[in-house]
């Protein structure tokens, strides 16, 4: 796992997990594209399963050693309850 910062949420930790399946963000706030979700669940660890409130779209600004560059994730999962927001490495491959 590696840990980046995300710009605008400054004490917002973001994972790149290479066994996440989804892309997951824990507020609200950081989606600009959202759709709510009814009675959908996501497993997290070892048979953990917590709820998915809603998807839609990230974007961030992050800092490289020579720039910046902006991204958009699609298809992110907001869950709530999760204790830090996660980007599948798996995902970002494919």
């Amino acid at each position: 796992m590696l840990m980046a910062t995300y710009d605008s949420f400054p004490s917002t930790r973001i994972l790149l997990d290479c066994g996440a399946t989804a892309h997951m963000f824990t507020n609200k706030q950081h989606f600009s594209i959202y759709v709510n979700s009814v009675n959908e669940f996501m497993t997290v660890g070892e048979h953990n399963y917590v709820p998915v409130a809603g998807q839609g779209s990230v974007h961030f600004n992050t800092v490289l050693p020579n720039g910046h560059l902006n991204i958009t994730l699609h298809e992110v999962l907001h869950i709530p309850y999760l204790g830090v927001n996660l980007i599948s490495l798996g995902i970002l491959y494919h």
